[in-house]
């Protein structure tokens, strides 16, 4: 994939360059923080938020062929024994 996301301009050395920051629960949208994001060889985005009973993996990377959209790969990993792993795709637009 040649196509990789773009860094956002950094305040200062110290930031680092990616950031992630997720609103999850139904409905209201609770916020569950900030996370510094790993991009991989292919220009994606990996970002973790550690749960208490969950773990979710974030995979984030432009849309091929589809301008101005972001997919993203959701993959909940549950700590309880027993309970199957979720995974959801979307789709979100973004201006640069």
């Amino acid at each position: 994939m040649q196509q990789r996301l773009r860094r956002q301009q950094q305040q200062s050395s110290a930031e680092p360059p990616w950031s992630v920051r997720v609103w999850g629960c139904y409905p209201d949208g609770c916020y569950w923080g900030k996370v510094v994001g790993k991009e991989t060889p292919t220009g994606a985005l990996r970002a973790r938020f550690d749960g208490v009973s969950v773990t979710t993996h974030l995979r984030i990377w432009r849309s091929p062929g589809k301008p101005n959209q972001l997919e993203v790969k959701v993959r909940s990993v549950f700590k309880q024994p027993g309970v199957p792993d979720q995974v959801w795709y979307g789709y979100f637009k973004y201006s640069s």
